[in-house]
């Protein structure tokens, strides 16, 4: 029982105390400005607005079959109450849940990155879609996570190399929660390099 009470604690903590990286309703200046240092937003889409802002319209059919399996879905994976279950390493604030049921993009700059599998005749072999997040309303939850001296040339040779070091598209190791979270980090550390390509086996 003292133990549950202590992870307990720590949990509250951990989600409670912990200070969000921006106020609620926050969103990033939607212009290109060439300031010495810019913020680094986290964009959160669900996957049924997955084609806001790009000129294309997802048919409803394959809207509504996302939305029905991503309930069933995101109730499997939903933490149980039970605090025997419960892992505190799984509960940083701080750290994208890289298995989240939605998708992840990073604007930066007045340019949105993001990756993903690509389909209905979208690639995103060179780390953009040219997705244009106005056009999204409130269909994205905007987080800011830093600010960075990276250029915007820089920013763009940075996602153009991403497939070139880490490869296609993979729904476990290569999401596009763990392309923004590699591309924030280098943002954040002026790490402003293009990604180095993969050593060949």
């Amino acid at each position: 029982m003292l133990l549950y009470s202590i992870l307990f604690l720590f949990v509250g903590c951990a989600l409670g105390c912990h200070p969000t990286a921006s106020p609620p309703g926050e969103a990033p200046r939607f212009e290109v400005h060439h300031d010495p240092i810019a913020d680094i937003w986290l964009g959160e889409l669900e996957f049924v607005n997955l084609f806001c802002g790009t000129g294309r319209i997802m048919p409803s059919i394959f809207t509504n079959t996302l939305d029905t399996v991503g309930q069933a879905i995101g109730g499997l994976f939903r933490r149980s109450a039970n605090p025997a279950e419960l892992n505190p390493a799984d509960l940083t604030p701080e750290e994208l849940n890289r298995y989240k049921l939605d998708h992840s993009l990073l604007y930066f700059r007045g340019r949105s990155y993001e990756w993903g599998a690509g389909m209905f005749m979208r690639s995103f072999i060179n780390g953009t879609i040219n997705r244009n997040p106005v056009n999204c309303g409130s269909g994205i939850t905007w987080t800011l996570q830093g600010r960075s001296n990276c250029t915007v040339d820089q920013a763009m040779q940075m996602a153009h190399s991403y497939h070139r070091a880490f490869g296609e598209y993979a729904l476990l190791l290569n999401n596009c929660h763990i392309f923004v979270e590699r591309f924030i980090e280098k943002l954040i550390n002026g790490h402003c390099e293009p990604f180095p390509a993969a050593t060949p086996l």
